[in-house]
């Protein structure tokens, strides 16, 4: 699987974030609000490493695969800044992922292999993806970061026109969340 086909469930339930019903990752990634909100929550928890190299890792698969200069380059600064033990934020990586990044490290443009490259970002993106997933959403979803940002979300384009025609309507301004409720009588 090349790095540029990981692509992470998304439910479309930005209308409905509540405490019940949370985003995904890529939901988040999407979000420039949640991004934020999400980054200054893996700063305050002293996780930001995890999620620098994350998003390093996904401007990764947007280089060109055809230029072999900046993708080499990004492999290894990557390698330089968080993969290597002894970066100064150095993420805990499997065994096998450290020895790629240390072979891609000692290459230079003319010895440049893409395949080893991309099996190596790859696998760095599933692991710290996974850990993501596993240790920092869950807790994200039950932090003050989290509940200030479903409360005082600002709204879309799509329900600030709504809230509009519902003011229009009912002649008052409409504040809350919005719902749509239908009375079904027989």
């Amino acid at each position: 699987m090349a790095s540029a086909d990981l692509v992470l469930p998304s439910y479309n339930r930005s209308k409905m974030w509540t405490r019940e019903y949370r985003p995904t990752l890529a939901d988040i990634l999407e979000c420039e609000q949640l991004n934020k909100c999400f980054t200054i929550f893996m700063e305050r928890v002293l996780a930001s490493d995890l999620w620098y190299c994350f998003q390093k890792l996904n401007h990764f698969c947007t280089l060109d695969e055809n230029d072999s200069g900046p993708r080499l380059y990004a492999a290894q600064a990557l390698h330089k800044e968080h993969i290597s033990p002894s970066s100064e934020y150095a993420i805990h990586t499997d065994y096998a992922i450290q020895l790629s990044f240390e072979a891609i490290a000692s290459m230079t443009v003319k010895s440049y292999c893409e395949k080893s490259i991309s099996r190596a970002m790859e696998a760095a993106k599933v692991a710290v993806m996974s850990e993501i997933l596993r240790d920092s959403l869950p807790r994200f979803f039950d932090s003050p970061e989290y509940l200030d940002f479903v409360l005082h979300r600002p709204d879309t384009e799509e329900e600030a026109r709504k809230r509009r025609k519902l003011a229009e309507w009912f002649g008052e301004v409409v504040s809350g969340p919005l719902q749509r409720t239908e009375i079904l009588v027989w």
